[in-house]
């Protein structure tokens, strides 16, 4: 699934979310999958279009079919040949099904520093920590997927977009953390420090003021937002963490959880041992 969202009327950013677009079917193109979701209904006749002239380049020699139409696409010239060349070039490199570490490649779990994303970096910590936060503070107000504001790299110059959340992002972000933290890559007090760092940006306003984030801590969000940080904290440092955020996340949907005084106190009461 590809979930960057554009903003509207901005060419750059729609440039952006085209390229990543682009890249992400063909790279599934090139491993035979030509069925994937999207994160919004404006993408799925350029899905189409794209599945079509991939077909055609692929069984008519010498047409530009899949050339014109990414050409078309995106908007801003200078991002043309490299966008062209990826798609010319190899299916990038991968682990094979049979090594043992396939499962769990995409955690980054097993390796040292990544050649590709330092996952280190303080700065990607904040981004996980961050959106992770958000994300479960809206999931635990009743919303299942939600629109967060981030940027990404168009050339060198970082580019607004949005970024559908969903509870697979949230894994995916604080795996990444824990698995850095269990690896000793960053410190429980970098961690810490970062985290407090981020909930005193949100709790502030200053989140909401500069559009970094939709999910302020105010009404709803206020009473479920100590929650989250509580949820998170166990999720990327607890030792041997649940598998599945869901394990942690699911209490919070009964009724006598949610309507009482103090959520966290009847989750604990009703699972025991469940929460740290």
């Amino acid at each position: 699934m590809y979930g960057i969202l554009y903003h509207a009327g901005d060419v750059e950013s729609f440039t952006a979310c085209m390229v990543g677009y682009i890249r992400d079917v063909v790279t599934q193109l090139k491993r035979g999958l030509d069925g994937f979701w999207v994160a919004h209904p404006d993408f799925v006749r350029i899905g189409i279009a794209l599945v079509e002239a991939w077909r055609q380049q692929q069984s008519v020699a010498g047409t530009t079919v899949l050339h014109d139409l990414v050409v078309a696409l995106v908007p801003i010239a200078s991002e043309h040949p490299a966008l062209l060349a990826f798609i010319d070039g190899p299916d990038i490199e991968k682990l094979d099904e049979s090594d043992p570490r396939y499962l769990r490649a995409v955690l980054a779990s097993e390796i040292g520093l990544s050649p590709v994303i330092a996952n280190d970096d303080p700065e990607e910590i904040r981004y996980n920590i961050f959106q992770a936060l958000q994300y479960l503070a809206d999931w635990l107000c009743g919303n299942g997927c939600v629109a967060l504001p981030t940027k990404l790299q168009l050339g060198d110059k970082p580019v607004f977009v949005r970024v559908m959340d969903d509870l697979a992002t949230t894994e995916r972000s604080r795996w990444e953390v824990w698995a850095e933290l269990a690896h000793g890559r960053v410190s429980a007090e970098t961690f810490e420090q970062i985290l407090a760092e981020e909930v005193d940006f949100i709790r502030s306003g200053r989140a909401t003021e500069t559009k970094r984030t939709e999910v302020a801590w105010a009404g709803e969000a206020a009473r479920w937002y100590p929650m989250a940080v509580k949820l998170l904290r166990q999720l990327m440092t607890d030792e041997n963490p649940p598998e599945f955020v869901t394990e942690l996340l699911m209490p919070f949907t009964f009724g006598c959880v949610r309507d009482a005084k103090d959520p966290w106190a009847e989750a604990v009461r009703l699972c025991p041992g469940k929460f740290v």
